[in-house]
């Protein structure tokens, strides 16, 4: 897949722009993923790890609540969230805000 290509979001599955991405601050993560460039998750992006874990074991239910977390704490203009497996399972673990 070459840079910038159309793909579905893999969280919301909205058309959206995905390309190769290497998190350089963290060695542990430079074994490359995803960014994904969606219109309605905003720009996020997936070790490869947290890739292919999204892409073949989370429950549509969990991509919705990885959704809604986006959707509800929006990247600051130009930022870019990235997913780490800690993170995932803490948003996860959180009860459903839309329910009492």
């Amino acid at each position: 897949m070459a840079l910038g290509d159309k793909s579905e979001c893999l969280l919301c599955g909205a058309q959206s722009e995905r390309s190769p991405f290497s998190d350089v601050t963290d060695p542990a993560q430079a074994t490359g993923g995803w960014k994904y460039e969606c219109p309605n998750c905003g720009p996020y992006a997936l070790p490869d790890q947290e890739h292919h874990w999204i892409e073949n074991f989370c429950s549509p239910d969990q991509r919705l609540a990885l959704f809604e977390y986006l959707r509800d704490n929006p990247t600051e203009e130009g930022g870019l969230k990235v997913f780490t497996m800690e993170e995932i399972e803490k948003i996860l673990s959180e009860p459903p805000t839309g329910e009492l």
